[in-house]
């Protein structure tokens, strides 16, 4: 890498972790708001009136600071946020206890709003079963885009891409697909820096490329 990438700033995580109540239970008064309102829960009701009947404060803050961070649209704010109330209710417990298999069950489920219930998932429990989505190149290289942002991974894929073709390798190579799996590292790192890279974290990504 060049000067300037080796004189990357320390990545700070982009949400506050430790300023949220991380309970996994409810409390009783969210207990009884999703009890009396189970009419307004069903797939079909608009995110407004989910939100409305259910609105759960301290999950609602950590969702907003996600939104905000990953740029997404006000204008879908509601959609995300009445989803992952539905699925709490359905659980019967906040996101912060859900397990893996709840996590990948939310995400398939997400509709349009897939990459951010991830996002949500990632920056907020921890969640990183992502290579059991799918369609892999994609998740990591959308996460990786909203997670660490558009401008750094865009340099990044602007500094690798003259390295790969001076080393040799073909223009839809350093363009694509070394690009693609840059990104799976990073996120699979949770760091936006390659200096950041473990050994741990590089082996596991060639295994899973040959697996």
């Amino acid at each position: 890498m060049n000067d300037k990438a080796c004189a990357s700033p320390s990545w700070t995580w982009p949400v506050k972790l430790d300023e949220y109540d991380r309970r996994p239970e409810l409390n009783p008064e969210e207990a009884e708001t999703i009890r009396a309102n189970q009419s307004s829960l069903v797939e079909g009701i608009p995110p407004s009136q989910v939100l409305e009947k259910c609105n759960l404060a301290r999950l609602m803050k950590p969702l907003e600071d996600v939104c905000a961070h990953i740029e997404l649209q006000p204008k879908y704010w509601a959609k995300l946020k009445a989803r992952m109330v539905r699925d709490v209710a359905a659980r019967g417990r906040s996101y912060w206890g859900w397990t893996e298999e709840e996590w990948i069950e939310s995400i398939r489920k997400g509709g349009h709003e897939k990459p951010s219930v991830a996002a949500v998932g990632y920056l907020l429990c921890g969640f990183d079963a992502l290579h059991k989505l799918g369609g892999k190149s994609i998740i990591f290289y959308g996460l990786a885009y909203r997670i660490f942002g558009r401008e750094h991974v865009r340099r990044l894929f602007a500094d690798l891409e003259v390295m790969l073709v001076n080393f040799g390798y073909r223009d839809r190579t350093a363009r694509i697909y070394v690009p693609r799996a840059m990104c799976e590292v990073l996120v699979t790192n949770r760091s936006p820096h390659l200096e950041d890279l473990t050994v741990e974290v590089a082996v596991g990504n060639a295994l899973g490329d040959c697996g």
